[in-house]
């Protein structure tokens, strides 16, 4: 008996929504047609992915060019983890070139990621390649390839066809962290730091990540591409307590204490009871006052 994977039925971009614009097509379904699919909906939702496959055949049984259906028995199947088998459905799909775009990206998208399921990485590669000789600016296929060839090791073309997303679609934050992660792998820190900065000025729930990412930065020795981070953050956040305690920290240790100091005194502004930053302003004016031979008398 096939096991039914429900994890990745969130991975999967499935589309299986009764009324959206993926569930459309040129050729309308008849009456039974329609039945059976809004059926095949219902066990889906309900996990009877057996069941909903056999709603799927019913109505494609009714109408052979009813796409939707055939993409959604392709889910199905794959959710019964008789991936093969999706795997041609999807393909058919993709064969039969659906007049909607939205269909046409749900299939491509899931049949590169069936084959990546099957470990097919390489044959994944090549139907990346080939939907963007179609439309080089895919910004579904762009992100899917850079993903495989990061995965590959193949550092620097993932890296170019992340340029080649982030140019298509500037406005979307995972692309610059997807591509920070990469340009911080390979050593260009500087670059990373502008990557992760920019994602946090587009997307405001991403800034404790990046600001977790900062703190890496430092201790990894890239104290001015980390200084760079916090400075982005800040300007995004400009009441962000931790990335004006990191900050602190951050130009304490590099000795910058006066600036240091600065940071502690305005993250105490936002919160005088913070113990964190208390304790770290406290480190500061212990080594200023040894560094400035024994005056450490700055108040708060």
């Amino acid at each position: 008996m096939n096991q039914h994977r429900d994890a990745d039925r969130s991975a999967m971009f499935i589309c299986p929504v009764p009324g959206t614009a993926c569930s459309m097509s040129v050729f309308e379904p008849s009456a039974a047609c329609a039945v059976w699919d809004r059926r095949g909906d219902r066990y889906f939702a309900a996990g009877r992915f057996a069941d909903a496959v056999a709603a799927y055949d019913r109505a494609l049984a009714e109408n052979p060019r009813f796409l939707p259906a055939l993409n959604k028995k392709g889910n199905a199947l794959s959710a019964l983890g008789r991936d093969d088998e999706a795997l041609a459905a999807y393909e058919a799909v993709l064969a039969a070139g659906p007049a909607d775009p939205l269909l046409a990206d749900c299939a491509l998208r899931n049949a590169i990621r069936t084959l990546v399921r099957l470990g097919r990485d390489e044959d994944a590669i090549i139907m990346c390649r080939t939907a963007l000789d179609d439309d080089p600016e895919n910004i579904m296929v762009l992100p899917l390839l850079g993903g495989l060839l990061a995965s590959a090791g193949r550092t620097h073309e993932a890296l170019d066809v992340y340029d080649r997303a982030v140019a298509a679609a500037p406005g979307w934050a995972a692309l610059r962290i997807n591509r920070g992660s990469l340009l911080l792998g390979a050593g260009r820190s500087a670059e990373a730091a502008e990557d992760f900065g920019e994602a946090a000025s587009l997307d405001r729930s991403l800034v404790s990540f990046v600001c977790n990412i900062a703190t890496v930065l430092a201790d990894e020795g890239h104290e001015e591409a980390a200084l760079s981070l916090y400075d982005a953050i800040l300007r995004t956040v400009p009441d962000h307590v931790m990335a004006l305690n990191n900050r602190g920290c951050l130009l304490r240790d590099l000795g910058r204490y006066r600036e240091g100091l600065a940071a502690f005194d305005a993250a105490l502004a936002l919160d005088p009871e913070n113990i964190i930053v208390l304790s770290n302003r406290s480190v500061l004016l212990l080594r200023m006052g040894e560094a400035e031979d024994g005056d450490g008398a700055i108040p708060r």
